[in-house]
């Protein structure tokens, strides 16, 4: 299939998807209604491979493990910091949370919130009490003004003079 051909396909799928199966591309599968040698309606598909901007070896050893660690910490912080910021906004109690999410009490809900040592919330955690409380998940993880004015001057994000 020539270049053109495969563009024409493209403009007139009826269904398109994008998998990411390795780090150097992804595969765009595009499907398309025509006739059949008999003149009846078939569907048929292909696929694209596009190439990533920067090779897999761009990503390899980027960061140092305790730069990934220190960040991880950092993103857990933000979490429970928001997680006990939304439920207080929302008027919940740690125990009602907890019961509405399905745990059996508020203590690994507490311990969470204090960022005990491992505790912390998990994805799923995350999804329940997004819904419970009526808030975009996304906001669970993007810090504001008063998480940095909490915590001690290491915590104030670097700013490049």
């Amino acid at each position: 299939m020539d270049k053109k051909n495969k563009e024409e396909l493209v403009d007139s799928a009826t269904n398109h998807s994008i998998t990411e199966p390795y780090l150097s591309g992804y595969i765009n599968t595009y499907s398309y209604e025509h006739l059949n040698t008999n003149n009846e309606p078939t569907t048929e598909s292909f696929s694209i491979h596009t190439k990533l901007s920067k090779p897999k070896e761009y990503f390899k050893n980027k960061f140092e493990i305790s730069e990934l660690e220190s960040h991880s910490e950092e993103m857990l912080d933000i979490v429970s910091y928001n997680v006990k910021k939304y439920r207080k906004l929302r008027g919940f109690t740690q125990i009602e949370l907890s019961l509405e999410i399905g745990l059996k009490g508020g203590a690994y809900l507490g311990r969470a919130e204090l960022r005990k040592p491992n505790h912390h919330f998990n994805i799923k955690h995350i999804a329940k009490i997004a819904k419970v409380l009526e808030v975009d998940i996304h906001n669970f993880f993007e810090p504001d003004f008063e998480f940095y004015l909490e915590r001690s001057p290491s915590y104030y994000p670097k700013i490049d003079e």
